[in-house]
């Protein structure tokens, strides 16, 4: 009666063996990503003075990005397909501000989405500036008393 347990036990250790051993062959289950390491645009607490915005995109480890699209303002302005390895995208946005829109799909079929809003900077009135030097008619300013 002893022997047949010890068999059984052999044979579902065997078998636990096989199985994991089945899981190690097939190809890992891949790691959520969030669309902020895909896609890097820059912090819109400052504001763009220049106009332009660079994009970092980085496909997942393994896959690409099948379809790539960037938007300003709602008008498609770059179309891209197969992008396999990490690049960047400057673009070009109005200096008063915009509101950019990346939307990606990997070749897994993930879709990928990220967007921000730009303010551009308020430019200084001609008369808001401070004078270059002093005014002679006025004494300057000493210890905050005027």
């Amino acid at each position: 009666m002893d022997r047949p347990v010890r068999l059984a036990v052999i044979g579902l250790a065997c078998f636990a063996v096989a199985a994991q051993a089945g899981d190690r062959d097939r190809a890992p289950d891949p790691v959520a990503v969030s669309a902020n390491h895909l896609v890097r645009l820059p912090s819109s607490l400052n504001c763009i003075a220049a106009g332009q915005v660079r994009v970092g995109l980085l496909p997942p480890s393994g896959s690409t990005f099948a379809a790539l699209s960037l938007e300003v303002d709602g008008r498609e302005i770059l179309q891209m397909a197969d992008l396999a390895g990490p690049g960047t995208v400057t673009i070009r946005v109005p200096r008063a501000g915009a509101r950019v829109r990346v939307s990606a799909t990997t070749s897994e079929g993930r879709p990928v989405n990220a967007a921000r809003r730009y303010r551009g900077c308020s430019r200084r009135s001609p008369g808001a500036r401070r004078p270059l030097a002093p005014d002679p008619g006025k004494p300057d300013r000493v210890d905050g008393i005027d």
